[in-house]
């Protein structure tokens, strides 16, 4: 099984996929902030050209999506702006939040499609779920992010925040159990643990490569199992959701192959 084509990437994910690993995981906290070399070689290992890298990195530091900055010794280096660290800290905080739910609606003018975009998209990335039309379904999180957010691009007054902190509706539970299938759902992640396993477990890789497979990992398990997961409270679940034993497999590799990673990112990012 070819766990890229399986699970494949846009390059907006991969490219700030080592910003990301940098600010958040313990594991790289210490260590430099990505170059561009080393943007790119995640990059060309998950199948894009260097031509496209360089030219998705210009759009999005136009766009201000990425920051750069100059080192001690003059080398340009790559982090993330106060909104991708916003949506870093919701998923992050994704296991403490309060049982409850967030109805996000939002309103526009029929010819104003750029900005409908980005309202979908920006909730998209704070894990909000479409649920009727110009409708998104959260768990209770905090909302402080997504609001800063929501600010940043003028969208404040097109869209409209309902917390609902408890659903005692039996009925109403069961119609957003029905929705998002949560049989299909469970399915789902128990074959993405077995897809990601054996992408680990393959013998005799090189050390690069076995680096390049933990950093791949991360952005799918972001997209896989935080955007597409559906916002049910922890008590509508069962008690071997997989959600943690996919999380504990990506620990467990990091921790077995922590001094191989350490090096590669070094060496890439020099």
């Amino acid at each position: 099984m070819d766990f890229k084509r399986k699970y494949p990437l846009q390059l907006q994910h991969i490219l700030i996929t080592p910003m990301i690993f940098r600010e958040n995981v313990l594991l790289f906290r210490e260590l430099p902030y990505p170059t561009l070399n080393g943007i790119r070689d995640l990059a060309e290992y998950a199948g894009f050209s260097y031509s496209a890298v360089r030219t998705a990195l210009s759009r999005v530091r136009a766009k201000g999506e990425i920051e750069t900055f100059k080192d001690e010794k003059g080398k340009i280096r790559y982090s993330l702006t106060e909104i991708q660290k916003s949506v870093s800290r919701v998923v992050s905080n994704q296991k403490d939040r309060p049982e409850g739910f967030i109805l996000a609606v939002f309103s526009f003018r029929k010819d104003d499609e750029k900005e409908r975009y980005v309202a979908r998209e920006t909730l998209r990335y704070y894990g909000f779920k479409r649920l009727a039309q110009n409708t998104y379904i959260n768990g209770l999180i905090d909302t402080k992010e997504l609001t800063s957010a929501i600010r940043k691009y003028g969208l404040d007054k097109n869209l409209y925040i309902f917390k609902c902190p408890d659903i005692e509706e039996g009925a109403l539970k069961d119609k957003i159990l029905e929705i998002f299938d949560l049989k299909r759902r469970v399915l789902f992640l128990n074959q993405f643990y077995n897809d990601l396993y054996y992408f680990f477990s393959e013998e005799n890789i090189s050390e690069d490569e076995c680096a390049r497979r933990y950093l791949y990992a991360g952005p799918v398990h972001y997209l896989k199992c935080f955007v597409d997961e559906p916002p049910f409270p922890a008590r509508f679940l069962p008690e071997d959701y997989p959600l943690n034993k996919i999380e504990g497999l990506i620990k467990l590799f990091s921790t077995q192959n922590r001094d191989k990673i350490i090096r590669y990112y070094i060496k890439i990012n020099n």
